[in-house]
């Protein structure tokens, strides 16, 4: 059974590498994983399957930082 998430496309960087806002945890993402950019847009709000994802990196600030 796959779990799907849900994001907010902040920026499409190629097919297959977008930026995005985690919208269950309100956080943003760089998203890797093949062809999750492709025919989206900006501003879209789409469903990936947690498979679908190859790599993801979190943006933090030192206010976020935990040690």
């Amino acid at each position: 059974m796959s779990k799907e998430l849900s994001y907010e496309i902040y920026k499409i960087l190629n097919n297959n590498v977008i930026l995005a806002r985690d919208i269950k945890k309100d956080k943003e993402l760089v998203l890797v994983g093949k062809g999750i950019g492709f025919g989206h847009k900006k501003s879209e709000i789409i469903n990936i399957n947690k498979e679908e994802i190859e790599k993801y990196f979190i943006n933090y600030d030192e206010k976020t930082k935990t040690e």
